[in-house]
């Protein structure tokens, strides 16, 4: 019996010197820490990035219009959010008081890392340049009540950027009509106003473009939040494309109406619904923390219940799925808006048909710019870079650029018209060009290569416009790609956006 003992012991030593060894000595001490250090810092081996999400519906205002949907537009969204792995703090119809304490609330799970999501659907105005979201109970007689009685988006970035956490989403379905539309504020302007305020990281989506307004929708959801449920559960589809998707989708919905927008820092991909089998990762830049458990009382008793999954706001009181390579359908092209009494006109698009010429992978839209983002100014040239990749299959042929939204109709000069081989920082081989022409009923500028441009080719397009467009705001331009050939299927790349100031400042794409 002793010597089984002794046998045991000395088996236990003999497993675990090498171990002891190797901590202890400081060549193979290091190395271990070393080790354990790289694995650390892989989130991939660590785990999969907490993702939190708050998501606010407000419809049923007190002291001003009530809207049909944002209530169910937020559910929908947090039950959507929770099959894709986030965690949720839901809220319904909210006053100033309940926002502010479940913005601390997301602010503390933001601080554990990983991805963070707002999304807002309701009333918001712009006062001076700066937007608010107005709670249900708010009481805007005076402008300068805004500031005291709703939250600022501004207060969402500044939680986000404090939290210093991998990722960050803004979703604003809040552009719906104006209820303060007809009041005298000298600072009111129509519609939400475009992000003054860079947070790296993060990606803020407004449901159409500053200074217009979006749809409430006739049916159980606004025409934005229904193509971002659809398109949000693509698998692997990055995010960035994901919006894409929905603008296009909106755009058809709604006949060219409106048309989503986002403004986006981000330095890496991510997908909602991340599939196993993908090779594209997840954005993540940090080491992925402990996540705390949601199961916590409220914040104040007027504070909506936690639990694991979904923070339940009942105690607040009430007052066709699409591969990741398939490219989004071709918008119909911009209609023409004459006066407010005009009914939009829309020229119809052909679908795309067999036996035509169409490209096996896409040319995309690398960048636009202009040198000169002021409004009025003469001698501005916009460049738009596309890039013709080596698996397009067949020659691109000709280029449309639809300019969709804009104040404005901006008038090129069709002789002036150029294209070149490479960027506009780094111009090539000047390309000849033939059978250029505006329509002016689409306000679409057609340019045809000859001879065409061979696949794995970056090209750039300089349009010169008379002037800048008189009235400062955001000018979208629709761009679609022909390959070659009499029969062919256009393919819609993206909008080109352009910001036009009455002060000088920088532009980008």
């Amino acid at each position: 019996m002793l010597w089984q003992k002794w046998q045991l012991l000395l088996g236990t030593a003999a497993l675990l010197w090498p171990l002891t060894f190797s901590l202890t000595h400081p060549k193979i001490g290091e190395s271990v820490a070393i080790a354990g250090k790289a694995i650390a810092q892989n989130p991939v081996l660590v785990q999969r990035q907490q993702r939190t999400a708050l998501i606010i519906g407000n419809a049923n205002y007190k002291l001003t219009d009530t809207l049909a949907n944002p209530v169910n537009d937020a559910t929908d969204i947090a039950k959507s959010l929770e099959q894709l792995g986030f965690k949720t703090i839901l809220l319904k119809d909210a006053n100033l008081r309940q926002m502010e304490e479940a913005i601390e609330n997301f602010n503390r799970h933001l601080r554990q890392g990983g991805v963070g999501l707002f999304y807002f659907a309701g009333h918001g105005i712009q006062v001076d340049g700066e937007n608010y979201l107005i709670p249900v109970n708010a009481r805007l007689k005076r402008e300068q009540d805004v500031r005291y009685e709703a939250m600022p988006v501004g207060k969402v970035l500044n939680v986000m950027e404090d939290a210093a956490n991998d990722a960050n989403f803004i979703i604003l379905d809040a552009c719906r009509n104006n209820p303060f539309a007809s009041r005298q504020w000298r600072s009111l302007q129509r519609g939400l106003a475009a992000p003054t305020q860079a947070v790296k990281g993060t990606l803020i989506a407004y449901a159409t473009a500053p200074g217009k307004v979006a749809l409430d929708g006739d049916g159980r959801n606004s025409p934005y939040t229904t193509a971002l449920l659809r398109h949000m559960k693509t698998p692997s589809l990055d995010v960035e494309q994901m919006f894409k998707q929905v603008r296009t989708e909106v755009l058809k919905t709604t006949g060219g109406k409106q048309t989503p927008w986002e403004s986006s820092s981000l330095v890496g991909s991510f997908a909602f619904n991340q599939t196993n089998d993908s090779n594209r990762n997840n954005l993540i830049t940090s080491v992925a923390k402990p996540q705390p458990s949601l199961n916590q009382p409220p914040v104040t008793t007027s504070s909506p219940q936690i639990t694991p999954a979904k923070i339940n706001s009942s105690s607040i009181p009430s007052s066709r799925v699409t591969s990741p390579n398939e490219p989004p359908p071709t918008p119909a092209p911009s209609p023409r808006l004459t006066s407010p009494k005009d009914k939009l006109v829309h020229t119809p698009v052909p679908s795309a048909l067999p036996n035509r010429i169409s490209f096996v992978q896409h040319p995309r839209l690398v960048e636009v710019v202009s040198t000169y983002n002021q409004v009025n100014t003469l001698g501005a040239t916009y460049y738009f870079t596309i890039q013709v990749p080596k698996e397009a299959g067949t020659t691109l042929q000709k280029i449309t650029i639809n300019q969709h939204e804009g104040l404005d109709d901006i008038n090129f000069q069709l002789k002036n018209i150029a294209a070149f081989e490479g960027t506009r920082s780094e111009k090539g081989k000047k390309l000849s060009l033939r059978d250029i022409s505006k329509d002016q009923n689409t306000r679409t500028v057609s340019i045809t290569f000859d001879p065409p441009v061979n696949p794995g080719t970056q090209i750039t397009i300089a349009l010169y416009p008379e002037q800048n467009p008189q009235r400062e705001g955001v000018y979208f331009f629709g761009v679609t790609a022909f390959p070659t050939g009499e029969q062919s299927n256009g393919q819609f790349l993206d909008f080109g956006i352009l910001h036009f100031y009455k002060n000088t400042g920088s532009l980008n794409s």
